[in-house]
């Protein structure tokens, strides 16, 4: 059965759980509509960058009137990760949706389904046949696929694939023959349609304002810098690859080198320059011209341990100019511009900014930034996230780019006001539209000290091979001016980290009764334990069992809208 749900910053709704086809040639009307009347009155065609044809289907989705405003994720995001990749996303009110894209970036027939923790665990277990996956996504938020749906345009949209346009011409013949029947029985339609019209439009109008609404809280919720690496182990990867880098390839010279991290792992591209070698042995792809070259290699890597630490108002800034004015390093820092939300007639309830801010950062050295200044003093900078690493051999600068996250003033005071007047900021600023959100950690307002609270992690698991960790250098030293990086203020830290219990190595198998009596093992520990007792077989499953958080999902559609 689909459902559709909404991502954070993305307009629009989105369908899971449809059924797919293979096709040799976008099929004609005709042909559509006898498929649907098999698998499915509504559905849409996607064609992927290899020329291959899929057909979606899925029965009327409860709750939404027309196809159209809706569209397939599944399609959206198939061509996000190299093939053949696999992922499970909680997509709330106990449900898990399952995607897998195989040969030619196409959907697999059942490799978009939603269901319960067991239903999705067993299609993963039956897929495990097919031969080794290079990506398999199972302890990441939704959110992280909202991104590349952003920079996507003209998705297609769900249509009823049944429609058919001989049915016009019988619709007209009736409609000449209720006029012939008399002014007054015409009358009584017409009445009968506007005012059907006007509920509709009513419903219509109500339906997106809160979906609205429910989008912009979902996306306010989710702090930006809880999905992103931290510091340490941005550096710890790139430096493993670079030192694996070669500075010359049969006359080809390294011209720039970039490691790029995100939430699913690292991408390295390097640029060549023609020095004496000749076009055939130019490594990666050549450029125009003969002279130059390019190559992209992207690694999957899943990152453990997440920071939710972020300082408050103007104190994000002061600590990250403390670090760069201590190793004399050269920063460019920009402030955002402030988007307070502006109320008109038509929009009287205004979407108030984010609780966060954002500084986008670009810092020059003349050494790795794991060299000169080393991962532990920007560590000591919460809340600071970076990027991407470039080197320019031309110019033998190393700049690192990333982003400073920062809460707001109005965010603490607010969390000041919403206490129990006990002085002490609580640890999690919850959204009007969910009842629990991702925690924050803030600094206590007067002398008691904030409730301890404690961080479930995980360990960094790469879905290939896994990085092979270099020892880091010893950092740079300071300035004999200034000895110490000081932080602009006291940011309490979690107070411990809960490890997470290894699940015992067993085969996926289908729930027994016992088991179902029991609540079922569950998609993620299956997909573990799965990891487990294939570790002889060189198989790697990217990801552990971390304590879910509240995804924007389901629960973010309005009565009315879809389930």
């Amino acid at each position: 059965m689909a459902h559709v749900l909404t991502l954070p910053g993305v307009k629009g709704l989105f369908a899971v759980g449809m059924s797919w086809r293979h096709e040799e040639a976008v099929p004609k009307a005709k042909a559509l509509r006898e498929l649907a009347a098999d698998m499915g009155k509504w559905g849409t065609v996607y064609t992927a960058k290899g020329g291959g044809v899929q057909v979606g289907f899925c029965d009327p989705i409860d709750g939404l009137k027309s196809p159209g405003k809706a569209r397939s994720l599944a399609a959206a995001v198939a061509e996000e990760f190299a093939q053949p990749w696999r992922g499970i996303f909680e997509v709330g009110h106990g449900l898990y949706w399952y995607v897998a894209v195989r040969d030619g970036q196409e959907i697999l027939n059942d490799g978009d389904i939603v269901g319960t923790e067991d239903d999705v665990a067993r299609v993963w277990a039956e897929h495990d046949r097919l031969s080794e996956w290079k990506t398999e996504i199972t302890d990441k938020p939704l959110e992280i696929l909202a991104v590349a749906v952003q920079t996507k345009s003209n998705l297609a949209r769900l249509r009823d694939l049944s429609y058919d346009p001989t049915m016009l011409y019988i619709g007209a013949a009736g409609v000449v023959v209720l006029a012939l029947a008399g002014v007054g029985v015409w009358g009584y339609f017409h009445h009968k349609h506007q005012e059907e019209l006007m509920e509709q439009q009513s419903l219509a109008a109500r339906a997106a304002a809160l979906s609205a609404k429910a989008a912009a809280d979902a996306k306010a919720a989710m702090m930006p810098w809880l999905a992103l690496p931290l510091t340490h182990d941005v550096f710890s990867v790139c430096q493993a690859q670079w030192n694996q880098e070669a500075l010359s390839i049969k006359g080809w010279g390294l011209s720039t080198w970039t490691c790029s991290a995100d939430a699913v792992g690292i991408t390295i591209e390097t640029k060549w320059t023609r020095n004496g070698g000749v076009a055939n042995d130019a490594p990666g792809k050549l450029d125009d011209g003969g002279e130059s070259s390019s190559q992209d290699t992207v690694i999957a890597q899943t990152f453990g341990g997440l920071n939710q630490d972020a300082l408050t108002g103007e104190a994000a800034p002061r600590a990250m100019y403390t670090l760069v004015q201590t190793y004399g390093a050269k920063l460019q820092l920009t402030k955002q511009p402030e988007m307070a939300p502006k109320e008109t007639p038509d929009t009287p309830n205004a979407v108030p900014p984010p609780p966060w801010l954002a500084y986008p950062m670009t810092l020059d050295l003349y050494a790795p930034p794991w060299v000169e200044i080393g991962a532990a003093p920007f560590d000591q900078v919460t809340g600071l996230r970076v990027a991407s690493i470039e080197y320019d051999s031309n110019k033998r600068v190393w700049t690192t780019k990333g982003t400073l996250y920062g809460m707001r003033e109005a965010t603490t005071a607010l969390a000041v006001a919403a206490s129990d007047g006990s002085g002490v900021v609580p640890t999690a600023l919850a959204s009007p539209a969910s009842a629990a959100t991702t925690a924050v950690t803030s600094a206590p307002a007067a002398a008691p000290a904030a409730p301890a609270s404690s961080v479930v992690s995980g360990p960094v698991i790469g879905a290939s091979a896994p990085v092979a960790a270099a020892a880091r250098p010893a950092s740079g030293k300071p300035k004999p001016t200034d000895t110490t990086l000081t932080a602009a203020g006291p940011v309490p830290k979690p107070a411990s980290v809960v490890a997470l219990t290894p699940v015992a190595p067993v085969a996926p198998t289908s729930p027994t009764d016992s088991d179902k009596s029991q609540g079922g093992m569950g998609a993620l520990a299956l997909v573990q334990a799965h990891r487990n007792a294939t570790v002889a077989t060189g198989v790697t499953v990217v990801g552990s069992v971390p304590a879910r958080p509240v995804k924007p999902a389901l629960a973010t559609v309005p009565p009315g809208v879809g389930n």
